[in-house]
């Protein structure tokens, strides 16, 4: 189900955690974003793409405690569902994308009946195209 891009952004999002919080995306921006894109709106897609990830924090032999997907703090949902994943900093882009515990609570609250108001345009145009 994962692509080999996919995978590859996985093994540097993790590579780039001792790096936080002065992490600096560069290219790779647009790249996580449209990735955290995709995984909100396709269930099975993130399914896959959380478990890649603790498979790669494991084998990057990282610290038991960042592997167990610790509380990444409070998440702008609203804000998410509204402007979509862009806005971000590269600090918090990075750090969602290696949460899989953040990315499944962000798809979480976005599927969530309380936001449907609240939905931008990104989110219908992610949802179309992953299906």
């Amino acid at each position: 189900m994962l692509n080999a891009s996919i995978l590859d952004l996985i093994k540097s999002l993790v590579g780039m955690y001792p790096l936080i919080p002065e992490v600096s995306l560069g290219d790779l921006k647009q790249t996580v974003v449209a990735v955290l894109t995709r995984l909100v709106v396709n269930p099975d897609l993130l399914d896959a793409y959380c478990e890649a990830l603790t498979a790669a924090k494991k084998a990057a032999k990282l610290d038991p405690h960042i592997i167990a997907d610790v509380d990444s703090g409070d998440i702008p949902d609203q804000e998410i569902a509204r402007r979509g994943f862009g806005w971000l900093s590269d600090y918090q882009l990075v750090d969602y994308a290696t949460h899989a515990a953040a990315i499944e609570a962000i798809a979480d609250c976005l599927r969530d009946e309380y936001l449907l108001g609240e939905l931008g345009d990104w989110y219908i145009e992610a949802a179309v195209s992953e299906n």
